[in-house]
């Protein structure tokens, strides 16, 4: 049966006596409710004899009065109830009760009740002759008056032997009660007394010695090994205990023993460790393949290790690095299906393969073959394989699992550091794409645009020169433009070698915005600023907010031939909005202008929100004006990209 068995034999026994006491002591408990309920259902019937005799005689006495054949049936109906009921009390069997029911009166076995239910069955007889005299005869009659005065004679002796009767009843079924009541006790008292031998046994038996092996197993748990377990308890506690104190030995032993491989290869991850933090430090390729295949030959201990790189369309591969025996080397590259990295792409990325498993020449690239261990793992980052590392030997050594994880992070650290160096060139082409971006939004923010109205002017001129006319006050304007050019292009060198300054506040740096585009535009009092909430922005920031509110305000009176532009400045949670409207004539931002030019400056104005990383709408259609709205993260806040922006998806 178990470790256990004995153990579960005795709790099955002490719990099969609790609940035969238990059950016994239900059973009892219904037995007794049933019999109380027959003896107060039997007091019941005893106790309505009386009544039924008063409602005898008032029947009698009304007949006399006044005779009626209801009250006539009365009196019969009542005489008939009174015997069939006294009947039952005295032999048993069925008696009428409430509503034309009738139950069930078991046989009398006490002695006074028979006695007494003899003396209510003799004075009966004389005075149930009585009653039928009487309802055989008339009123007046002789015979009714006769009958009628034994009635009322016999009726007071009747009603006291009913009495004594129904006392009779009540004492026999208080004995009864108390009996069984007693009986119920003993079962209560036996089961309690049980329960408590059953608990003490249970403390000390199970508990106790449970309790302690539960603090020596704690210590175990807790690395204390060395204190022996003393025996304790009896039957399975005892076999439980000396099981316990196998397992704390076995412990200890397996303890030592992982202690010591754990310095072992403690040592050897710290130096892959150090190796890994040089690897993943450097960006030279060269120097990270000569790095991995020397680690891998001197920790792995094995003749050759190889690192081979895959080339971009997955056909041949090359030999990135080597460690072993100079003379052989038999190719630098070979196809793919002659190398050892073809079962590493085929369906087995992450497995390890022996050259026993293969064919005697496993790898192409080497002029013998190493067929005894030759193990290889993928070099891979996010499931794309960059090569393989390889090692080998000829001395039958096999490697073991410990050995094959080693192997396992030194590729993985050769592949953090080839994607690294990848995306180092990536970061820097990505940075001169950037830049050169910037710059070329920065000449159609400002060089491109003063030059197309330094032309306007210049053609201008030319007009008013084929005239006759001298148009010195507008060359003074292309002087003084001229010059403004020469100021932004050095302003835009300078800020390429220059320190970002401290950030100002938006409102500040967009009034200075409103104020030149109302001098270059000459229409006074055209825009108004409108600072709800304003907040500070950093210096590369601003610079793309003012140049998208001046591409903006240039748009509204140079192309949309607006009159009057409002823009607004406020928050939305943590989201910062700069507003432009105005009521020029609008266009559709879905299709192309009308010079079939593409709207370059809008493509630029929404490429300066995604590089702060906001959001630009546009709002606009034919003869009902424009509205740009820009939301940026205001630093600080937490701002994530809307798509639910009135205006989003427009434009």
């Amino acid at each position: 049966m178990g470790v256990t068995g004995s153990l579960a034999r005795r709790f099955t026994l002490l719990l099969g006596v609790s609940v035969l006491l238990v059950t016994l002591s239900g059973l009892f408990t219904l037995h007794l409710a049933t019999i109380q309920r027959q003896d107060a259902l039997t007091v019941n019937l005893a106790g309505r004899q009386r009544m039924l005799v008063q409602a005898i005689v008032r029947k009698a006495l009304a007949q006399a009065v006044a005779p009626s054949d209801s009250n006539l049936q009365a009196l019969r109906d009542a005489f008939d109830t009174f015997r069939a009921t006294l009947l039952a009390l005295r032999y048993g069997g069925p008696a009428p009760y409430a509503d034309g029911r009738e139950v069930v009166i078991p046989v009398p076995s006490d002695a006074e009740t028979v006695a007494q239910l003899e003396r209510v069955i003799s004075l009966w007889r004389r005075f149930g002759a009585q009653v039928q005299a009487l309802t055989s005869s008339r009123p007046g009659e002789p015979e009714f008056s006769r009958a009628l005065g034994e009635i009322d004679r016999l009726s007071a002796p009747l009603s006291s032997a009913t009495d004594a009767a129904v006392r009779s009843f009540e004492r026999v079924a208080t004995r009864r009660v108390d009996r069984l009541r007693w009986f119920q006790a003993m079962f209560i008292l036996s089961a309690m007394a049980l329960l408590a031998e059953g608990s003490w046994w249970v403390y000390h038996q199970v508990v106790d010695p449970l309790r302690r092996l539960e603090e020596v197993a704690h210590r175990i748990g807790h690395g204390d090994l060395d204190a022996p377990l003393p025996p304790m308890g009896v039957g399975e506690i005892e076999r439980l205990s000396r099981r316990l104190e196998i397992m704390r030995k076995q412990l200890k032993s397996a303890r030592d023993d992982l202690e010591a491989r754990i310095a072992a290869r403690t040592r050897e991850l710290e130096a892959i460790h150090e190796i890994g933090q040089g690897l993943v430090s450097r960006l030279e390729v060269e120097h990270i393949l000569n790095s991995v295949v020397g680690v891998a030959k001197t920790f792995l201990r094995t003749e050759v290790a190889a690192l081979c790189l895959l080339d971009d369309a997955c056909r041949y591969v090359r030999l990135g690095a080597f460690s072993g025996p100079s003379g052989i080397l038999r190719t630098p590259q070979v196809p793919i299906e002659k190398s050892f990295t073809k079962y590493l792409i085929q369906g087995h990325k992450s497995a390890v393969f022996h050259c026993a498993d293969c064919k005697p020449e496993c790898c192409s690239l080497l002029t013998i073959p190493f067929p005894h261990d030759h193990l290889a793992v993928p070099v891979q980052v996010e499931g794309r394989i960059l090569g393989a590392l390889c090692v080998a030997g000829t001395d039958g050594r096999h490697i073991p699992p410990e050995e094959t994880r080693l192997l396992r992070l030194l590729a993985d650290s050769a592949a953090i550091a080839l994607n690294n160096a990848r995306l180092y060139q990536q970061a820097k082409e990505l940075a001169a794409l950037e830049e050169r971006e910037r710059i070329a939004g920065e000449m159609h923010d400002r060089l491109v645009q003063t030059l197309s109205y330094l032309h306007l002017q210049v053609d201008q001129a030319l007009e008013e020169l084929s005239q006759g006319d001298v148009p010195r006050a507008r060359l003074a304007r292309v002087r003084d433009t001229l010059a403004q050019v020469v100021q932004d292009v050095r302003e835009a060198i300078t800020t390429l070698h220059v320190t970002a300054p401290s950030p100002r506040m938006l409102g500040e740096i967009l009034r200075q915005v409103v104020g030149e585009t109302l001098r270059e535009s000459s229409r006074d009092g055209a825009v108004e600023l409108e600072v709800v909430e304003d907040w500070p922005v950093g210096h590369e920031t601003s610079i793309h907010v003012q140049r998208i509110v001046q591409e903006a305000l240039v748009n509204a009176f140079r192309h949309a031939r607006a009159h009057q532009v409002v823009v607004r400045v406020y928050r939305e949670g943590a989201a910062g909005v700069v507003c432009v409207e105005d009521d020029g004539i609008g266009f559709d931002p879905l299709r192309p202008p009308g010079n079939a030019r593409p709207h370059f400056g809008l493509s630029i104005m929404k490429a300066r929100a995604a590089r702060i990383g906001g959001d630009l709408f546009i709002h606009s259609a034919p003869g009902q004006g424009t509205r740009i709205t820009l939301r940026c993260p205001v630093k600080g806040g937490t701002y994530g990209h809307t798509a639910d922006h009135p205006d989003a998806g427009r434009g």
